[in-house]
């Protein structure tokens, strides 16, 4: 049984309506905190995996070794998994005591999203058909092989684009079988060793994965590519022919005039307005060279966490500046790859997104993200973590004075720790 299906979904939803169940959650950092805000549920206690939580409180629920759930009966609790890392915390769970897990965001998603995993379950059951893909229109798979996960988000793939290469780049030394398994449903795979330093937020490991892909792609003939990861299936249908009748009416101009080959398509979640060149890149649609450009970073020697000290009481700005978080760091670096200078206001960082690339709603992708079904801020319409819609682009396009408007009242010298408490 996949991690993650519509009918365990279903499920699972229906018990939040279930007076009788006994809810429990897993997990106690920054994850819980946003949902558990949002959709409080009466939860008996959290357990986690950090020993050093144990016996404390978070938002006044007690923490508990994981070692608890062996108490819990099937029948009466559900587990709800408050990580990222939900599918490993999924298999855990269920080894204590064959309880349902699901993570939170895909508990509390919306009824859309529900129906589009339905969809994703019908597209990959569908059966195999020969391929005989070509590679001038490419799809890249980027990041670790999520057990049960990738294999999903590559059958959807292959349906959706029978006659377009789907390219897989991961980890040499990912699990045999469970690189068999998912190596299986790709055109062709990349496998490269991990870089000595992940980097912050795991930089370097993104970079170097993507790149591998994208070299990949290109030296097979490929002249557009869609970028997206592991974990998330995009199901739009004819994405392709779609992005070259967007882009042919949007004009490709400005970006011609830094030497490339047109815009770079990205949807709104997490194309930050108030992080300084921060475009998404959750999923990216463009031009071959145009993303082998873009992905050309260098890699980031410096380590540790976005939220260090030596970031938290700097100026927001500063820290965007200074390649925090990594969307400000890639974009950033692709300005010096393509010359065009970084002057660091909110205002030029709104020209960059105007320019050189092209903002659609998540919903222009179809876009199935299995780690967060419930996507962070997508509907946040206040305070430094909104999102740059495709409507507020194409103001942006259209040159409408009024967007500066959103400037007033604008605190570009906060402090990180302040725009984040603001946030919460």
């Amino acid at each position: 049984m996949l991690p993650l299906d519509a009918r365990r979904l279903a499920e699972a939803h229906a018990r939040l309506f279930d007076r009788t169940t006994r809810f429990v959650g897993w997990g106690s950092g920054s994850v819980f905190d946003y949902f558990h805000t949002r959709y409080p549920l009466p939860l008996r206690y959290l357990v986690d995996n950090d020993a050093s939580r144990w016996g404390t409180r978070r938002q006044g629920v007690p923490i508990v070794s994981p070692e608890q759930l062996r108490h819990e009966h099937r029948g009466d609790a559900a587990v709800v998994i408050y990580s990222s890392a939900w599918p490993e915390i999924q298999r855990q769970a269920q080894a204590l005591g064959d309880l349902t897990a699901l993570p939170a965001s895909a508990m509390f998603a919306e009824p859309a999203v529900r129906e589009r995993l339905a969809r994703a379950d019908e597209l990959a059951a569908m059966p195999p058909q020969p391929r005989h893909p070509r590679f001038d229109r490419t799809v890249v798979v980027q990041g670790p092989v999520w057990r049960g996960v990738t294999p999903q988000v590559l059958r959807v793939l292959r349906a959706l684009h029978p006659g377009n290469a789907v390219v897989l780049s991961t980890w040499e030394d990912t699990d045999l079988d469970t690189l068999a398994e998912a190596a299986a449903l790709a055109d062709d795979v990349v496998l490269s060793p991990r870089p000595t330093s992940a980097g912050i937020q795991n930089r370097n490991a993104q970079i170097v994965s993507t790149r591998a892909g994208i070299e990949r792609a290109v030296a097979s003939g490929a002249r557009t590519i869609l970028k997206t990861r592991t974990d998330l299936a995009v199901m739009a249908p004819s994405v392709f022919e779609q992005a070259e009748w967007w882009l042919e009416r949007i004009g490709r101009s400005a970006a011609r005039a830094y030497g490339l080959r047109d815009r770079i398509i990205v949807p709104a979640s997490f194309t930050r307005k108030f992080l300084l060149y921060h475009p998404s890149d959750l999923v990216m649609l463009g031009a071959a060279d145009d993303l082998r450009r873009y992905w050309s970073a260098p890699l980031d020697a410096r380590t540790g966490e976005l939220l260090s000290p030596q970031w938290l009481d700097r100026p927001l700005a500063d820290v965007n500046m200074d390649g925090n978080p990594t969307e400000s760091y890639l974009g950033l670096q692709f300005c010096r790859a393509i010359g065009r200078p970084a002057c660091g206001t909110v205002r030029d960082s709104w020209d960059f997104y105007r320019d050189l690339f092209a903002v659609v709603d998540n919903d222009w992708f179809e876009m199935l993200w299995f780690k967060n079904l419930a996507i962070p801020d997508e509907n946040v319409r206040r305070g430094v973590r909104q999102m740059v819609t495709q409507a507020f682009w194409q103001r942006l396009q259209a040159d409408d004075v009024t967007v500066d408007a959103e400037l007033a009242g604008l605190d570009v010298h906060q402090t990180l720790l302040r725009a984040l408490s603001e946030a919460a």
